[in-house]
């Protein structure tokens, strides 16, 4: 009870603010969203996990998302995000792939806010808090929940973070203070659920469990005293500590830079135990291989350089680097020991015996595909050092093309991410889009070993 009593407070004052207020006018005038459909084509080969896990597949998308904010008193407002998406397949997607039809509902964001002073601002109810602008990775952006995203398809809307349409807030307090020196943020963010399957995939975690399995203390301060850079300090307390520094600004009218720097104590995100690992390949239960070491020191930094010419495209390119990161020698471990469990295991033992093998090594094919997917879901790299650059062009003018590509490739085995798309408004309210993503490398890389996969999609959106 201890633990949720900052949350109870809130309500109770802002319950109290509510019932001394003696007019209630609801204004909910301010209301936003869009709908969609897309065509998404999936193709892959070369895949570390067989034919088996990945299929080709084509998939109709459909999705909406909304945001309404509402004022309910002169100090109390109220807003909510909200998204969701159905998928429906021609073809099996593939064991680790999702259903073939599938859909989801996520809330976002949904809290209410009490302004009990033009500077100080307290939310209550589902909240984000993130900080960092850089394209890639965001060392700054010290509270990270798991996406709960279908696995078969993503919705394309046209956020540079792939997972942004499924971006979620986490249930807890906040207050806000403005002054003319800067801004300080404070929330608490409770443990309301106990995560007990890390080894599932998040499509089927509940929304606690992606958002409020941890109990976390979040504290930031950005100054704005400096006229070019707004440096900003962020920190997390709770079941995993992380304090992280931060800044950008205009180096030139036309070039930013961007900088970004984090400790934290131990990892952020389930490794795969390297002694274990080689316990599988010796044909030993060793039960669940993955975990979290929170002892130690682990730093990330990124940097980044941004210029915008004069026609409005924007060119950027960034450095990513993490001391958590796989070594080269545990990438090696990581993909003997893939392919072990994928039929290596087989190797030299009678048909009988390796057949009565089979289940318990697809139990743990199906960990590592899950594992994998989740770090990613969690906004992780699992490689060392990364770069990445990319190039846009949004005038978002009726009928002109806008544009965007990037690349993020692992500076250690050569693997890559690539991203492409193009768009254009029809109207105020109707968007035109195709695109596609690919992923290179060996299926020994980071980016290649679910196979050299790619999405090529088209769609349209209607913005209301």
């Amino acid at each position: 009870m201890g633990k949720n009593r900052v949350a109870l407070t809130c309500f109770a004052a802002l319950g109290a603010q509510w019932s001394a207020t003696p007019a209630h006018a609801l204004d909910c005038a301010s209301a936003r969203g869009y709908v969609g459909l897309e065509g998404v084509d999936t193709f892959t080969r070369d895949s570390l996990w067989g034919d088996d896990a990945f299929r080709r597949n084509f998939a109709f998308d459909g999705y909406a998302s909304g945001t309404v904010s509402c004022q309910l008193s002169e100090q109390i407002s109220a807003k909510a995000t909200a998204g969701a998406q159905y998928a429906a397949g021609t073809e099996d997607p593939g064991t680790l792939d999702g259903k073939k039809d599938s859909g989801l509902a996520i809330l976002n964001e949904g809290y209410v806010t009490w302004k009990p002073s033009d500077q100080i601002f307290l939310d209550v109810g589902k909240i984000e808090r993130n900080n960092g602008n850089l394209f890639s990775q965001n060392p700054l952006d010290v509270v990270r929940n798991t996406s709960g995203n279908l696995r078969s398809t993503l919705v394309n809307n046209g956020d540079t973070n792939r997972y942004g349409f499924y971006r979620e807030g986490s249930v807890g307090a906040g207050v806000t203070a403005y002054n003319d020196y800067g801004t300080v943020d404070l929330a608490y963010l409770p443990k309301l659920a106990t995560n007990n399957d890390q080894a599932q995939s998040a499509e089927k975690w509940s929304s606690l469990e992606r958002t409020n399995s941890n109990n976390r203390f979040y504290a930031a301060y950005t100054s704005s005293g400096l006229s070019n850079f707004n440096p900003t300090v962020a920190a997390v307390v709770g079941d995993y500590n992380v304090l992280a520094l931060g800044t950008s600004g205009y180096l030139t009218d036309n070039l930013m830079l961007g900088a970004q720097a984090s400790v934290s104590k131990g990892q952020r995100w389930r490794h795969l135990n390297m002694d274990k690992a080689a316990a599988i390949r010796s044909y030993e239960n060793v039960g669940d291989p993955f975990s979290i070491d929170r002892t130690g020191a682990r730093t990330d930094i990124a940097v980044g350089l941004r210029y915008t010419d004069s026609e409005r495209t924007e060119y950027g390119i960034e450095y990513y680097g993490q001391s958590q990161g796989y070594s080269r020698n545990e990438w090696k471990s990581y993909f003997d020991t893939v392919t072990f469990i994928n039929g290596g295991y087989a190797k030299g033992l009678p048909p009988p015996v390796a057949n009565s093998l089979a289940s318990g090594y697809d139990q743990y094919s199906s960990l590592f595909g899950s594992e994998t997917d989740n770090a990613n879901r969690g906004g992780n790299l699992l490689g060392k050092h990364y770069a990445t650059v990319f190039v846009s062009s949004k005038k978002q003018a009726i009928r002109k093309l806008d544009w965007t590509a990037s690349a993020t490739t692992n500076l250690v085995d050569g693997s890559a991410y690539v991203n492409a798309r193009v768009s254009t408004y029809a109207n105020n309210h109707v968007e035109l889009y195709t695109g596609v993503s690919m992923s290179f490398g060996s299926s020994r890389s980071e980016f290649g070993q679910f196979g050299r996969r790619g999405y090529v999609y088209a769609g349209t959106r209607i913005i209301v």
